[in-house]
């Protein structure tokens, strides 16, 4: 399945009111939320592993605009996540 499929996959059972559970890589990124409340910018090719953590995807936002510190790259949209 293409990723553009998974994602809509993911939308849609997030809008029938279900959660979405997934693990994904910690990167150096991640100490940015504490600065701009909660939010994880999608990481650049320069950023350290630092661990691996699962959480659960209850919402999207499709604007919701998130800067990258490291490089200043932007990205739209997002999933609303709750902490394991």
């Amino acid at each position: 399945m293409a990723y553009d499929e998974i994602l809509t996959q993911i939308k849609i059972v997030l809008a029938a009111g279900l959660a979405s559970i997934f693990g994904f890589t910690v990167l150096d990124s991640i100490k940015q939320t504490f600065k701009n409340k909660g939010k994880i910018p999608f990481p650049t090719d320069q950023e350290n592993v630092l661990a691996r953590h699962a959480l659960m995807a209850v919402g999207y936002d499709d604007n919701l605009i998130i800067t990258n510190e490291i490089d200043g790259s932007q990205t739209t949209g997002t999933f609303l996540i709750r902490n394991s």
